[in-house]
């Protein structure tokens, strides 16, 4: 859902013309299954069947799918590439061992007359969504044009409809669709270096990072505190100055390593996301981080640590 007070963008046009080439980029990453089959048939596939060929590589417990970056003639961008792309985009989504944790640079590149069409793939709570943009040419758009991408005429008149189709589908098909998936919110989200960081109740007993990751969302990392209790008699020290029951809450979920929620805020204090991070790896590791992920917002504003979750929006 978007952020209250915003309304839908509007749908971009597509260029006028027929495409004249296209690029394919990008890498999507997940963690590993304990089965590897489903990812290396997905890949197969693709390079039996997709409009690029693409590379699996495995590393400890998490996998890269990287695209070729060959420039396509207008005739190899058929509808039905694309929907099979698509498919097995999902395909591979669903193989990782956590489908809602996939990270995504994947994206494809229209080169027009006078104008590009940028479509990005990028998963969301498990699912692949497509929301593109147009923009005027840059030096690298013409960079990749091949010897035969030329002024419009014959040679560009065979599969240059269907092309061109594709390119209004991914325009206007998805352009709502990614709206209501909260895509078009992420992309567009505040940088982290403008969050406002919070501790909340926990003081300086804990110490909070915030970086942003692609499309938009925010990778949350916790570390000891300057405060942070290295014995039974500093807890104790804790619990008996605490001020309140939430600071005596806070304190014990520390000294425990209970779990604890990053929340994220916009400029009015609401909860806009939040995400569950357990505090046991700090406990018998001083150099210990505990990693969460809280999905991007145009009007995110601040990032606190809390007791509870809050109540984000659906």
């Amino acid at each position: 859902m978007a952020d209250a007070g915003e309304g839908p963008p509007a749908v971009p046009k597509a260029p006028e013309g027929p495409v004249r080439y296209a690029w394919f980029g990008g890498i999507l990453e997940g963690r590993r299954p304990q089965d590897d089959g489903a990812l290396r048939a997905a890949v197969a596939e693709l390079n039996a069947d997709g409009p690029v060929p693409a590379d699996l590589e495995v590393e400890g417990g998490r996998f890269t799918v990287l695209l070729g970056e060959r420039t396509l003639e207008p005739s190899e961008l058929s509808s039905e590439r694309l929907t099979v792309f698509v498919d097995l985009l999902q395909r591979l989504v669903e193989a990782s061992a956590d489908p809602e944790r996939i990270e995504s640079t994947l994206r494809c590149t229209e080169v027009y007359a006078r104008e590009a069409v940028e479509t990005v793939f990028a998963p969301v709570a498990g699912e692949v969504r497509c929301v593109s943009r147009v923009r005027a040419l840059n030096d690298e758009d013409r960079r990749r044009a091949p010897v035969a991408a030329r002024p419009a005429g014959p040679a560009f008149d065979l599969g240059t409809r269907r092309a061109l189709l594709i390119g209004a589908l991914f325009l206007i098909a998805f352009g709502l669709f990614t709206w209501r998936s909260g895509i078009v919110g992420r992309w567009m989200s505040a940088e982290a270096a403008g969050l406002a960081r919070e501790t909340g109740p926990f003081g300086t007993l804990l110490a909070v990072e915030v970086e942003r990751m692609w499309p938009g969302d925010y990778r949350v990392v916790l570390r000891r505190g300057d405060d942070y209790p290295l014995t039974t008699d500093a807890v104790s020290a804790l619990q008996t100055g605490a001020g309140s029951p939430v600071e005596l809450a806070a304190v014990n979920a520390v000294a425990e390593g209970d779990a604890v929620y990053a929340q994220l805020l916009n400029h009015d204090g609401e909860v806009l996301a939040s995400d569950r991070l357990e505090l046991r790896p700090l406990l018998g590791d001083a150099d210990a981080e505990v990693e969460g992920k809280l999905k991007g917002r145009i009007s995110a504003a601040t990032v606190r640590l809390a007791l509870d979750p809050g109540t984000p929006p659906r």
